[in-house]
This record gives structure tokens, C-alpha cells and sequence, in this order.
């Protein structure tokens, strides 16, 4: 099923979907909370999804669409710079995505924190993100320059780097885009001293 064609009640699916989903996680969000909130009759809903987990992956598919939409509007090219300056350039576009899109950016934050689960090694099985991840091109490429340590292995410079990124909101710990904007400089300082080349990480 796809979001972009039109249905009744579509737009408060979505939006209370999104909102279950990011309050209780996939296990315990009700599918008969989400329907009554949008003010839609199950015979409605399995009309257009087989179920909650058909939901989700829906909405998945939505903000893989609606991020790839986006980053290519902005034109987003290859950062002057190197490995790190890469980095930040990512976390802007995605403070850029969060203020366009704070819907999607909750549900995106939600999905995250599903890590370990069925759901999310499900989803991650059926997009395989890990093998198309850009982020882990990037570790690669910046390895293969010497631009970071030799100290670790490729592969857990990688895995560390991903969930470094994945966890720079909770690490920062802004109340808000700005304050999250604000803490950069000190995410990178630590990225850099955790996997920069020796010279970075005593300096």
C-alpha cells in the first residue's frame, strides 16, 4: 500500500500512527488507539493495510521517499573537507530534515530506538540500509585515506561511527534544534579524539 495515493482519512492515520508509534514503540502501540484516533473503522483500514505491522512498514517506506526527496532538492554535494567535516554536513542535513519534516523526524527517532527488536531487525532485513549506508562508505573511504586511527579494526570503526550518529541527539542532549546545533562542536571533538589519526586524538 502506498501513502501517496489518496484515502479517507489519511493524513489522521498518519498522524496518529505516528504518534503511537513514538509514544508507546511498536510492541505495545494498539492499533485500535490509532483507528480511533483517526477516526477510521477497522473494515477501512484493512481495505487499504493487512495489519499494524503492514502500518509501520508503510510508514517506513514513506520516509525513506520523503528523505530521499528532500536531501536531492537540496542538492546536497560532498562537503569541502574531510571525514569529519562529511559528518557535520550530514548531522546539518538532518537538523534540515527535522524542521521540515517534524512529523516524520519523531517516527525516525522512534524506529531507532527499536534497535535490538523483530520490528526493527525486520525492517533492517527488508531495506538492507547496512549494505546501501552511505555513512559506511564514507568510514571506507576515510580509512583507505589515513584519515582516521589504525589502532582499530575498519569494521568497528564503522559499527561505532553508526551508532555515535545514531545517538548524537541523546548525546547531546538538546532541548531543542538549536541547542543540538549548538553541541556539534563538542560531538565532533569527541568523534575526533575517539577515531581521528593519533595526532588528533593527543591533541
Amino acid at each position: 500500500m502506498s501513502w501517496e495515493r489518496g484515502f479517507a482519512h489519511r493524513e489522521a492515520l498518519l498522524a496518529a500512527a505516528i504518534e503511537e508509534f513514538a509514544a508507546r514503540g511498536y510492541a505495545k502501540a494498539s492499533l485500535n488507539r490509532i483507528l480511533a484516533a483517526a477516526g477510521m473503522s477497522k473494515g477501512q483500514f484493512y481495505h487499504h493495510f493487512a495489519g499494524k505491522e503492514a502500518l509501520y512498514f508503510g510508514i517506513i517506506e514513506l520516509m525513506i521517499g520523503r528523505k530521499r526527496a528532500f536531501f536531492a532538492g537540496l542538492g546536497a554535494q560532498r562537503p569541502a573537507g574531510g571525514f569529519f567535516e562529511a559528518l557535520r554536513a550530514q548531522l546539518h542535513l538532518g537538523l534540515a530534515f527535522a524542521r521540515e519534516d517534524p512529523q516524520m523526524e519523531r517516527f525516525a527517532r522512534s524506529f531507532l530506538g527499536e534497535r535490538g527488536r523483530p520490528i526493527y531487525q525486520a525492517v533492517m532485513a527488508r531495506y538492507d540500509f547496512a549494505r546501501h549506508d552511505p555513512l559506511q562508505q564514507l568510514v571506507a573511504a576515510a580509512m583507505a585515506r589515513g584519515e582516521l586511527t589504525e589502532a582499530l579494526s575498519p569494521a568497528l570503526v564503522g559499527r561505532a561511527v553508526s551508532a555515535l550518529m545514531n545517538a548524537a541527539s541523546e548525546l547531546i542532549d538538546a532541548g531543542s534544534l538549536e541547542d543540538f546545533e549548538a553541541g556539534l562542536d563538542e560531538f565532533m571533538l569527541l568523534l575526533r579524539r575517539a577515531i581521528g589519526r593519533e595526532e588528533e586524538r593527543l591533541a
